[in-house]
């Protein structure tokens, strides 16, 4: 297999990676983690990169439709004006001429915003071209080569008529310098991938958010087409139904004999409110109640003494 047709073989295996644990997976291990944190920056400025994109298409719909984006809406600044001046016709042309000049000036600072989201995309996009890549990464894989490479020699050894075995020199590993030719070959195809991750899965999150938009838009037409139709039909019948139900019930007489009257119709009884006692009069009464047992008590002591002295003096 030539060099040309490894590289296309790698690079296709390489397109079932998802994720950029999944990329990391697919380079050799002795180089991996010295990719790991320029291949995770790359993933940053992808995200980025799509989220400035979206932003941008959000900002160009707006400017199409004449309307501002949330970060440039605001109220035209008010002015304390006497009522007579601001009804009459200079006072209406100043606030006219205020809702003007604030509209022209959020309309310039939509402009001045666009710009610089394009230009902010055209940084972003330059920070994950191929160039970009590889100046990146190609030092540091050279860095990591130069360590492996120094400390992966392979010994010479020779051996001679009898069997000995003789340590000649050293030579350099030819699997650690094969692979790190193959790094250093595939290091743009590794952040080139991870773009296209964060590419295809900010697309699909956004093919959901205007599918999801677009069934909000179907059921608020649905509820209205409801609610002037079919649904406001139901209302009235309901509505007249029970229209018809209270009249029914007005209308009955009162069944009984004589004037007898529902319970509903008979007045209630009028309650005394309550009031408490006096204090006073309360502890007068039980003072005298107290003072009335012992009076009792002498007059019957008294009685028999006299009734004794008179029978005496018969």
């Amino acid at each position: 297999m030539s060099v040309d047709d490894a590289a296309t073989a790698r690079q296709a295996r390489l397109q079932g990676a998802t994720t950029l644990e999944g990329v990391l997976a697919f380079v050799p291990a002795d180089f991996r983690e010295v990719l790991r944190d320029p291949l995770q920056g790359i993933a940053n400025i992808a995200e980025k990169l799509a989220s400035t994109r979206a932003t941008l298409s959000k900002w160009q719909a707006h400017k199409a439709a004449g309307t501002l984006p949330p970060h440039l809406k605001s109220k035209v600044p008010e002015v304390q004006l006497t009522k007579g001046y601001r009804e009459a016709a200079e006072g209406a042309a100043v606030k006219a001429s205020f809702i003007a000049k604030h509209q022209k000036f959020c309309s310039e600072l939509l402009d001045d915003s666009l710009r610089a989201k394009k230009d902010e995309m055209l940084f972003l996009e330059k920070e994950v071209s191929p160039a970009r890549i590889y100046e990146q990464c190609a030092p540091l894989i050279k860095e990591a080569f130069e360590l492996l490479n120094a400390k992966t020699k392979l010994p010479v050894l020779e051996t001679d008529d009898e069997g000995n075995i003789t340590l000649k020199g050293w030579t350099d590993n030819t699997l650690v310098q094969r692979n790190a030719q193959e790094v250093i070959h595939d290091c743009v195809i590794y952040g080139l991938r991870i773009v296209n991750i964060s590419n295809n899965r900010n697309l699909s999150k956004a093919l959901v958010a205007e599918k999801k938009k677009a069934l909000h838009q179907a059921a608020d037409v649905d509820m209205k087409d409801g609610t002037s139709g079919s649904g406001a039909t139901i209302q009235s019948l309901v509505d007249k139904a029970v229209a018809a139900q209270m009249k029914k019930l007005a209308g009955k007489p009162n069944k009984g004999k004589g004037k007898a009257t529902s319970t509903s119709e008979r007045p209630l009884p009028e309650r005394t409110p309550y009031v408490p006692p006096n204090p006073c009069k309360a502890r007068a009464k039980a003072r005298a109640a107290a003072k009335g047992p012992q009076k009792k008590k002498k007059q019957s002591s008294s009685g028999p003494k006299g009734k004794g002295k008179g029978k005496g003096k018969q």
